[in-house]
């Protein structure tokens, strides 16, 4: 074959054996600097071969070549010594497999071909054809190979989106590998370095496209995954806020309470020791339990930061001329995670609260919260006209995303003259 197929040969080889390597090791650097490494080391290596020991015997060149691939490939991957033997080493059983199995498949295409010709390297047509349909079935050997790697040790931890997206790659290089069979077998009688060169460049484009895609799903994936964890943070330190503010709130009430009692008890104990108007000192008694009573903090449930939250949002609420009617039904799971539901628990209030009408009067959220043994069911419900509803998307994508999270579903309508919001996970024990 001539230089340029043989280039892009070993190019495409080496975006099989990068990508396989960077799923079953532990790699230092990003995929196109692995890349990079490797096929630039093939290169030079086959450049000294050829260039200054041209008539050097095959079997030693191969033996020094691999022995110059694995210091590479050890420079560039982390793990000990005995793991980096054995992935490296699974490369070469894999490929010898998939040469056998290439064998004989062109002898299916091309019955006039030995063994012997087909481990040569030279201008043959034949060999540049096996060559090329060989890479994309390596490929594909090597891609299941590597899932099954993944599977067997990182079960519990392995990405599903990734093994997806591994098999989908799969499918489209054993597509694109029966294509090149179907396109040889019809095209037996046109045997030129053209129609290699041809197909050998759709099939480099075709890799590169299908690796490019892969990465920037994954990229994606963890930009998703960051956001989620931002917005996860951001709830959390919003949840540490409101309970601050009750804090505060509470402290202030019970200050200006001190003082008014201070007050309220001289004027008792004055009137007492006179003993001219007991009538008036017993009211101001009364007057003195009722503020005391008005400030015990509300108990909606056995959570206290939920409770902390829950009063702030009520108050925030009145603030508004809303009022919150909320009822729960249930026991909450000992290790329900306290920052998602405090979350949870907002999100429906905040989308309620911005589905309320403008009005002069009170409006009412009436929220419930049902446990059973399995699940938690948030539901709010809130007359409101369909045309004045407004969205809030914040609050609905970080509830989805909680309810996502623990197995729920988080629905919201508005039907007779009312907007129903309903969230559900499953309890935590």
């Amino acid at each position: 074959m001539n230089t340029l197929i043989y280039v892009l040969n070993t190019f495409v080889q080496q975006l099989a054996i990068s990508f396989y390597y960077h799923k079953i090791g532990r790699p230092k650097y990003k995929y196109p600097i692995t890349l990079l490494c490797l096929f630039t080391t093939i290169i030079a290596e086959y450049a000294v071969s050829y260039f200054f020991i041209p008539n050097a015997p095959m079997f030693p060149q191969y033996i020094v070549k691999i022995v110059i691939n694995f210091i590479v490939f050890y420079m560039i991957f982390e793990g000990r010594l005995i793991h980096k033997l054995i992935q490296y080493t699974s490369f070469y059983v894999i490929a010898l497999i998939v040469e056998v199995i290439m064998l004989g498949t062109l002898k299916l295409l091309f019955s006039e071909l030995s063994y012997t010709d087909y481990n040569v390297v030279n201008d043959s047509y034949i060999i540049a054809a096996g060559r090329i349909m060989a890479a994309d079935l390596l490929l594909a050997v090597l891609l299941a190979v590597s899932e099954i790697v993944i599977l067997r040790l990182n079960k519990d931890k392995a990405d599903r989106n990734d093994l997806k997206d591994i098999f989908f790659i799969i499918v489209l290089v054993l597509g694109h590998f029966v294509y090149l069979m179907i396109y040889y077998k019809l095209n037996n009688d046109d045997r030129t370095d053209t129609n290699n060169l041809i197909q050998l460049a759709y099939q480099v484009l075709f890799l590169v496209l299908v690796f490019i895609q892969y990465y920037t799903m994954k990229h994606s994936r963890e930009l998703m995954k960051a956001e989620q964890e931002y917005l996860s943070v951001k709830s959390e330190m919003d949840n540490n806020y409101r309970y601050y503010q009750l804090a505060e709130s509470k402290f202030d009430e019970i200050s200006r309470l001190r003082h008014d009692l201070n007050n309220q008890l001289s004027t008792v104990r004055q009137l007492l020791a006179d003993g001219n108007d007991i009538e008036r000192a017993q009211n101001i008694m009364e007057r003195i339990n009722e503020s005391l009573s008005a400030v015990k903090p509300a108990v909606y449930c056995e959570d206290k930061a939920l409770n902390a939250v829950l009063s702030v949002k009520s108050d925030e609420l009145r603030a508004r001329d809303i009022e919150l009617r909320l009822s729960f039904e249930g026991s909450l799971a000992p290790n329900n995670p306290t920052n998602d539901l405090c979350t949870l628990f907002s999100d429906i209030i905040d989308i309620c609260a911005d589905h309320c009408p403008m009005s002069d009067q009170t409006q009412y959220i009436d929220l419930s919260c049902t446990c059973t043994e399995d699940t938690l069911t948030l539901s709010a419900v809130l007359p409101c006209a369909a045309e004045e509803n407004r969205q809030n998307g914040k609050a609905q994508s970080s509830a989805e995303m909680i309810c996502k999270k623990y197995g729920g579903t988080f629905t919201q309508k508005t039907e007779g003259g009312k907007f129903t919001s309903t969230a559900g996970i499953r309890q935590v024990y």
